[in-house]
């Protein structure tokens, strides 16, 4: 099985640049310099060098966007998206030497699922292990309602959309629901960035973040699940649905497995730092490439439940010297994976709207975007609003104004963007629908983050929901005592006798 695993990331060695891919659109007579591939097969393309520029540019655009977006209160993956679409610009105008080889070969990376397995695993890994455990189970029954029954609801109301009101040429139903289900995952890290800073409620946020990494679960199930239907051409709904069941259940089952190794191993090992945060690299990595490629499993869900598991439990296996820099670590690779895809999404924009400008993409089409914002915003706040009773239920603190902020917090981000990358690699889809899904998706990322990601601090003061309430803050305090409960304490303890573990479980890793 591993043997049908895409070992080598084509797009990456330029030995693999062959005939195999094509200009964006398929306009070969492009004015965009990088949007026709580079002209060589084989060894003729010379040394993979060029292809590392890129990527280590993004990192040093990172390096100086990041203390100004902190400055000037600017959401940074914002800052990133607008100066990738500058250096689009460049690279569709000046012949830049290495620079514009460099931006040739990742404007045609083949195969398009290279962003899928390189940058998705840590992002969805991390924003699953730095969870509130014991928050996240409180408000499981809320978290799985929002991410599912109206992520279900969200995927067919923006294909009903696409078909009946934009009505673009060559989309069919299987590909208006890929594009929904794109749309439908939620991104609010600006929103959860603020929140905290300002003080307001642990639910509330916790709520927010929790539909975030189920929902970015579910819609990568239904993505792959109607990306798979899109490209055979014709699909029952029984095997779609025979492809959601296999998607989702074996991920859960795949990042069961993958979690429970991973706490056994921590368990037996003790003030290691190194092994102890390869551990976690090896299970993030291994665990999505190996669900996603030769078992034909949910990558996603994978993770999600293994880093979920080890939120809940690993931590208090973990060492305490290396609780803090494993934390950091991850919340490293994510701002890594993050930066990389903004300015790379950023750049890829500019050279599809170049590209594709006037065939297949009309003038229209650009209008659309705005009117794709303010359609999914409305149906965002409809979902929540009418699903406002179910989410109360148990949690008087949520009212109508914590409702106005979950529907505001949805964000589109670097799930949507890889996505929509992947999409537009993907050859066996028409180039009127893959510019389109690129362009739109790109657009309503950006919309989002400047509109929602900038004003949700007026919203919340406007609500008046920037003042902590020292009640609740107290009362919540007191809701972490069950976290020290002996049922879970003691489970630890069992891992480390089960898994042989040498240090006492009552000296060693008393925190």
């Amino acid at each position: 099985a591993l043997l049908r695993f895409p070992a080598v990331p084509y797009g990456i060695y330029p030995s693999s640049m062959s005939d195999h891919t094509e200009a964006l659109c398929g306009n070969e007579g492009s004015t965009c310099i990088i949007g026709t591939p580079r002209d060589c097969v084989g060894e003729e393309c010379g040394s993979f060098i060029p292809a590392l520029v890129f990527p280590f540019l993004a990192l040093g655009i990172g390096l100086f966007v990041h203390p100004i977006s902190k400055k000037f209160r600017v959401p940074y993956t914002s800052m990133l998206m607008v100066i990738g679409a500058i250096l689009g610009v460049l690279g569709c105008s000046v012949e830049m030497a290495l620079l514009t080889e460099s931006l040739k070969i990742w404007a045609h990376i083949s195969p398009p699922t290279l962003f899928f397995y390189v940058f998705l695993a840590p992002l969805v890994f991390e924003t699953a292990f730095n969870t509130d455990a014991y928050l996240f189970s409180k408000l499981f029954f809320q978290i799985v309602y929002l991410a599912f029954i109206v992520v279900v609801a969200q995927v067919f109301l923006v294909a009903v959309w696409q078909l009946y009101v934009i009505q673009s040429p060559d989309w069919t139903l299987f590909t208006a629901l890929v594009f929904g289900s794109m749309l439908s995952a939620t991104d609010p890290i600006s929103v959860t960035a603020t929140l905290k800073e300002l003080g307001v409620s642990e639910q509330l946020n916790t709520l927010i973040e929790g539909e975030s990494l189920l929902n970015d679960g579910s819609a990568v199930v239904f993505y792959e699940a109607f990306l798979d239907a899109a490209l055979e051409g014709s699909s029952s709904a029984g095997s779609v649905i025979v492809r959601l069941l296999r998607l989702s259940l074996g991920g859960v089952a795949m990042g069961i497995a993958f979690g429970l190794v991973a706490l056994c191993f921590l368990a037996a090992v003790y003030e290691m730092f190194e092994v102890e945060v390869s551990m976690t690299i090896v299970v993030a990595f291994l665990g999505f490439w190996t669900a996603q490629s030769p078992s034909m499993l949910s990558g996603v869900i994978c993770n999600v439940i293994s880093g979920v598991m080890l939120s809940a439990y690993g931590k208090r296996l973990v060492s305490p010297l290396v609780r803090d820099p494993l934390q950091k670590i991850w919340e490293l690779l994510s701002w890594l994976a993050n930066t990389i895809v903004f300015v790379y999404a950023g750049l890829l924009v500019v050279a599809y709207i170049w590209s594709c400008a006037g065939d297949p993409l009309q003038w229209f089409d650009y209008v659309h975007i705005l009117t794709w914002f303010a359609y999914l915003n409305l149906l965002r706040f409809v979902l929540v609003f009418l699903s406002h009773p179910i989410i109360r239920l148990g949690n008087k603190w949520y009212g109508f104004k914590e409702a106005a902020v979950v529907s505001y917090s949805g964000l589109r981000g670097a799930v949507t963007l890889i996505l929509a990358l992947e999409v537009g690699g993907t050859g066996e889809l028409p180039s009127s629908v893959r510019s389109r899904v690129v362009v739109w998706s790109a657009s309503i990322v950006a919309l989002t983050l400047f509109v929602n990601g900038s004003t949700i601090s007026t919203l919340l003061h406007w609500l008046g929901l920037d003042v902590p309430d020292p009640v609740k803050e107290v009362v919540h305090f007191g809701t972490y005592a069950p976290f020290i409960h002996p049922r879970p304490l003691s489970l630890i303890l069992d891992l480390t006798v089960f898994c042989g573990s040498n240090a006492s479980p009552f000296t060693s890793r008393s925190a």
